[in-house]
């Protein structure tokens, strides 16, 4: 607020401009708006994949969504990059080297800072082993890679983000009556095809 009040003899420099009248306008408001929806824009989302192609393809779809994305190409390099902050939302394969999916979902359940911290499971298996299913319990979304796209993704995350990113709505709009299905215009990969390799 003292930003905003030292702001305002630049904006409005005509001479009889007190403050009082001055924060009586719509100026302040709209600028809380732009600085909410940048703010909403910024949602991290942390992607462990050991996969290149699938992680290369998701994360260019999320961050074409405005979304920034942490990845993480194994289970270790996961936990290390949670340690260091609190992200919005995670994305997590259960086949991962040196530690797999379920024993990092055990150092997320196991501290309270991601208790709110929603988690996607996106794997060929959606169980490692039957006596770890409890654990898996903590994912809000569990997708087998066969079946997801990078659309379906996307659309997961801002359900489960409260739709708070999404830049635009050309994005998801539905394509014109004839309209013939386009690729994404930064690669050639279809949004709407599972990506596995």
């Amino acid at each position: 607020m003292v930003i905003l009040i030292l702001a305002y003899p630049v904006l409005f420099p005509e001479p009889g401009n007190s403050l009082p009248s001055l924060a009586s306008g719509r100026w302040p408001v709209i600028a809380l708006e732009e600085m909410n929806a940048e703010t909403a824009k910024s949602k991290t989302i942390v992607f462990v994949e050991d996969n290149p192609v699938v992680l290369a393809v998701y994360r260019m779809r999320l961050q074409q969504q405005g979304f920034q994305v942490e990845s993480a190409h194994d289970g270790l390099e996961a936990i290390k990059i949670l340690s260091q902050f609190v992200p919005d939302l995670v994305v997590l394969d259960l086949m991962l080297p040196k530690f797999n999916g379920v024993e990092v979902l055990k150092f997320i359940g196991a501290d309270s800072r991601y208790q709110k911290v929603p988690v996607i499971i996106l794997s060929t298996n959606s169980i490692i082993d039957a006596a770890e299913e409890h654990v898996l319990e903590r994912a809000n979304k569990r997708f087998v890679k066969g079946a997801c796209t990078p659309a379906i993704m996307v659309e997961a995350v801002r359900e489960l983000l409260g739709d708070l990113s999404a830049p635009n709505s050309a994005s998801t709009a539905t394509p014109a009556e004839g309209a013939q299905p386009t690729e994404p215009k930064t690669g050639n990969v279809p949004t709407d095809k599972p990506i596995v390799v």
